[in-house]
């Protein structure tokens, strides 16, 4: 085999690992579908809360913790915001 011939092999291998170990590549559509998801529920969330409590950070940041962020996973997203007047 010719150097050339050679080296290009162990390019191709190279990037071939490269594009395997790349998790972007293959969760890139997924991503940016949750990323529109959270963008769009933050910003109706901080306009329900600027509704309801004005510019009382503190209240909102509360509120979060104690029914969104306490209790982790034992609740589902939908059960957690039903406290916020179905927010969803």
């Amino acid at each position: 085999m010719g150097d050339d011939v050679l080296n290009l092999m162990i390019m191709r291998n190279r990037i071939a690992k490269e594009i395997g170990f790349s998790s972007y590549r293959s969760i890139d559509p997924v991503y940016i579908q949750n990323y529109v998801i959270g963008a769009v529920l933050a910003e109706k969330l901080m306009e329900y809360f600027y509704d309801k409590y004005s510019n009382k950070y503190k209240e909102w940041g509360n509120l979060l913790y104690k029914n969104i962020y306490l209790d982790g996973r034992k609740r589902s997203f939908k059960e957690k915001v039903k406290v916020l007047d179905n927010f969803i």
